[in-house]
């Protein structure tokens, strides 16, 4: 019975110590389960952060990128600018003077148009005025028609973007001269094409090295009437709005251009010419640049054509 007994318990140590030896291993086993599963969820961060920095590298190296290109771009838009106001753009100084003829255009129909007889001014750089701090050419413009009591006109033209920035009209009516002063102020502060006032004088002024070769953008600017070029209290002013386009020259155009030279005038190349629109409402513009020129060789607004006859420039 002893033995038994004996048997019993040492079978019964056994059972025990194999118990105690498949716990401890299950608890291993859990624990190597756990650390692996940490392990994973570590490497699974780890890859998710790598991840995430490389999209973040990715993304900034795709801004950075799109900067690059813009600034390129830029460059690029600004080196045109600069190309077009050299090539093109208002050289002027002072004592530089130039002669355009200008003719009216009478409708008889829908179909066709007269010319009344064509009027020639003189343009002459005065000197450099100070405007709105901007420093401008002042230009005046006097009728070579004698007998005629033509407006006498006054320009200020900024020196460096070609924006006319104000005009002062002497008219004479019923015995005097009347005096008629008018103030150009760009919205946003850069410079834009401004549509002249005076009928019968052309005055359409586009402007360079503010633009690209082409921009189909609208801009605005008001019209201030006084003496002061600054709005009273009250007092309203007009505003307009212009799109301004510089192409080649088209066939249309070139042809009238052509066809339509003033009497003694130059015979012009329009090999590197370019054309620059002007539209804005019920204006529209259409004029011709050469390079080395004062002033566009040809220009109609559609009530009136301009040529430029002579330079001294």
């Amino acid at each position: 019975q002893q033995q038994n007994v004996q048997q019993q318990n040492a079978q019964q140590q056994n059972v025990q110590q194999q118990n105690v030896q498949q716990q401890n291993v299950q608890q291993q086993n859990v624990q190597q389960q756990n650390v692996q599963q940490q392990n994973a969820q570590q490497q699974s961060v780890q890859q998710q952060s790598v991840q995430q920095q490389n999209a973040q590298q990715q993304s900034v190296q795709q801004q950075n990128a799109q900067q690059q290109s813009v600034q390129q771009q830029s460059a690029q838009h600004q080196s045109t600018q600069q190309q077009v106001a050299r090539k093109y753009g208002p050289q002027w100084k002072t004592g530089n003077s130039w002669i355009v003829e200008t003719t009216n255009l009478q409708s008889q129909n829908a179909q066709t148009q007269t010319k009344t007889m064509p009027v020639r001014w003189k343009f002459e750089v005065k000197g450099i005025a100070t405007l709105a701090n901007h420093s401008c050419f002042l230009v005046e413009i006097t009728c070579m028609e004698k007998g005629e009591c033509q407006p006498h006109v006054y320009i200020w033209v900024d020196e460096v973007s070609g924006m006319l920035m104000r005009t002062l009209t002497y008219t004479w009516i019923k015995g005097r001269w009347h005096e008629h002063q008018e103030t150009y102020i760009p919205k946003g502060g850069k410079s834009v094409a401004v549509f002249g006032s005076v009928p019968s004088l052309p005055l359409d002024m586009p402007v360079f090295g503010v633009r690209g070769a082409k921009s189909m953008e609208a801009d605005t600017y008001e019209t201030v009437t006084g003496p002061t070029g600054q709005k009273a209290i009250g007092q309203s002013g007009f505003v307009y709005q212009v799109k301004q386009s510089i192409s080649p020259v088209s066939k249309e155009l070139d042809k009238r251009f052509q066809s339509r030279k003033a009497k003694g005038a130059k015979s012009v190349s329009l090999k590197e010419a370019i054309e620059v629109g002007m539209n804005g409402g019920l204006n529209e513009v259409r004029q011709v640049w050469t390079p080395g020129t004062p002033w566009p060789v040809y220009s109609t607004n559609g009530a009136s054509e301009s040529r430029l006859v002579e330079t001294n420039y």
